[in-house]
């Protein structure tokens, strides 16, 4: 049992590492319904849900995130490919950032270049982030001489701590940005 733990695991590790995010170029060029643009997330998104126990979005979050001014409104009940890049972005950042500093953190990039390049970036940024993190656990669990369970709940762990790290970090950064300044 303890060693189909870890080949699951390992499995789904090496079925990450092998996903990529689309790029702005392979996004649809035609405007997409609501129901279309969810069938694309979940396309998109599916290896992700995995780790979430379900839908990574819905109808009513999307609703909601265009009354918040996370994303643009729909161009009458159409989504382009601005849309899905924000959609993919927001829905990968949210498990670890609150909306706002999500906002916060693709206005500013937008200051700088714009949705296609803020995109792409992002997406390699995943992948490369995800792959180093993937390729650092196994090279430890090689190297690791004791049970293969005890090596994943340490793992799970770290794991936890790092995001955590890593959010704070983010988060500190944003918030600099949110401060007045001082005279």
């Amino acid at each position: 049992m303890q060693q189909d733990i870890f080949e699951q695991v390992k499995e789904w590790g090496i079925n990450l590492g092998k996903y990529s995010l689309p790029r702005w170029e392979n996004l649809p060029l035609i405007d997409l319904y609501m129901d279309q643009v969810l069938s694309l997330l979940d396309a998109y998104l599916g290896i992700y849900s995995e780790s979430t126990n379900g839908k990574i979005i819905t109808s009513s979050i999307i609703n909601n995130y265009v009354k918040l001014g996370i994303i643009p409104p729909p161009v009458k009940k159409k989504y382009s490919r601005k849309h899905i890049a924000y959609l993919l972005m927001v829905c990968l950042m949210k498990p670890v950032m609150p909306i706002a500093m999500i906002k916060l953190n693709i206005d500013l990039q937008l200051k700088l270049y714009p949705i296609s390049d803020v995109f792409n970036q992002f997406s390699i940024m995943f992948e490369r982030t995800t792959k180093q993190i993937l390729l650092t656990a196994y090279r430890e669990a090689k190297a690791y001489d004791g049970d293969a369970v005890e090596f994943l709940q340490k793992l799970s762990i770290k794991s936890a701590v790092q995001a955590n790290a890593s959010k704070m970090i983010s988060e500190k950064i944003l918030s600099m940005y949110n401060k007045p300044v001082e005279k």
